[in-house]
C-alpha cells in the first residue's frame, strides 16, 4: 500500500496547525494512523505528536542569533528553507520507517519561504515514494478579494 502524504500550505494565521490537530483526532477516532512533519522552523508548540521536526536541524532564533549571517525573521525563515532544501536527506531518513501512513506536512505561514522551496519539494517527495496533495489554506476574507488572494499567495 502506498504512503499519501499532504502539504498543508497557507498564509500564517490560516489553520494550519489547527487542521493538522483536527485530522490527527479525526485519524485516532477511526483507528488509523496519521503522522505529522513539521516544517516550520519557527514554530513553538504542537497539540499532537510530531514525527519530525525541522528544528531538530535547524531553528530560526538560531540563525537571527548567528551575527554572521545578519537575518531577521523572514530572512531567517527563509535561509532555514533553503538550508532544509540543500538537507533534504534528514527528511529522508526521518521517514524511512514509516509504511502505509497518511503524512502531514505542516509548512511555515511565510507564502515567501515556502515559494522559494515549493518545486524541490514536490520532487523530493515524488522521489521518496508518497502519493502527494497540495491542502492550501486561506483567510477566508482573502476569498473575496483576488487581487488580495493573489498579493497573499506572492504569486
Amino acid at each position: 500500500m502506498p504512503r499519501y502524504a499532504q502539504l498543508v500550505m497557507g498564509p500564517a494565521g490560516s489553520g494550519k496547525s489547527t487542521y493538522c490537530s483536527t485530522m490527527v483526532q479525526h485519524a485516532e477516532s477511526l483507528n488509523r494512523s496519521v503522522q505529522v512533519v513539521n516544517l516550520d522552523p519557527a514554530a513553538e508548540y504542537f497539540s499532537y505528536p510530531v514525527m519530525a521536526d525541522i528544528r531538530e536541524l535547524i531553528q530560526v532564533d538560531d540563525v537571527m542569533e548567528d551575527d554572521s549571517l545578519r537575518f531577521g525573521p523572514n530572512g531567517g525563515l527563509v535561509f532555514c528553507m533553503e538550508y532544509f532544501a540543500n538537507n533534504f536527506d534528514w527528511l529522508a531518513e526521518s521517514l524511512g520507517h514509516v509504511e502505509d501512513d497518511y503524512v502531514l506536512f505542516d509548512c511555515p505561514g511565510k507564502c515567501s519561504a515556502v515559494q522559494n522551496a515549493r518545486q524541490r519539494h514536490y520532487i523530493y517527495l515524488y522521489c521518496m515514494g508518497l502519493q502527494t496533495e497540495v491542502h492550501l489554506l486561506m483567510k477566508l476574507s482573502l476569498c473575496s478579494k483576488r487581487g488580495a488572494a493573489v498579493l497573499e499567495l506572492e504569486v
